[in-house]
């Protein structure tokens, strides 16, 4: 319908666009139409608790929303990778529901695209590094991951 595309500015098309009422403008997603991606998004919305069985991608709308940012109380967990289906990312993956009673967050960030992230950790982008951060505490500590992880 013409008049909503104008009242809510979507620019293109296909779009997601979620409305907390329908006086406001909304929350556009803008990554790729990838299942992960999509649930993580409308997690923020849903506040609903859903199990994750990987890692999930940390995206410029999660971080603005607060994920792993100065204002995010709760340990990040954060991946930075060439290839999301790497070994160390599968061995997060499993790790991460040892703690799954615990406030600890689990991410991954792909390095492409990503140069502002690496630049401020100081990550080669040969490698993976892991790093664990508490935002609002403003601290982090980092691993790389010079060799493969074994399981």
């Amino acid at each position: 319908e013409a008049s909503l595309v104008n009242k809510f500015k979507v620019k293109k098309f296909p779009s997601i666009k979620v409305l907390a009422n329908m006086s406001s403008e909304g929350e556009d997603y803008l990554e790729p139409f990838e299942f992960e991606g999509l649930r993580s998004f409308l997690y923020n919305f849903t506040k609903k608790s859903f199990q994750f069985n990987q890692i999930r991608r940390l995206t410029p709308s999660l971080y603005r929303q607060g994920k792993c940012s100065t204002t995010d109380e709760n340990p990040c967990v954060i991946l930075f990778t060439k290839d999301k289906k790497s070994e160390t990312t599968s061995i997060l993956s499993e790790m991460m529901h040892h703690y799954k009673t615990d406030p600890f967050q689990f991410f991954y960030i792909l390095q492409d695209g990503s140069e502002k992230f690496s630049a401020f950790f100081d990550i080669d982008s040969s490698s993976e590094a892991i790093i664990i951060l508490r935002g609002n505490k403003k601290r982090y500590s980092k691993m790389n991951a010079e060799a493969p992880l074994n399981s």
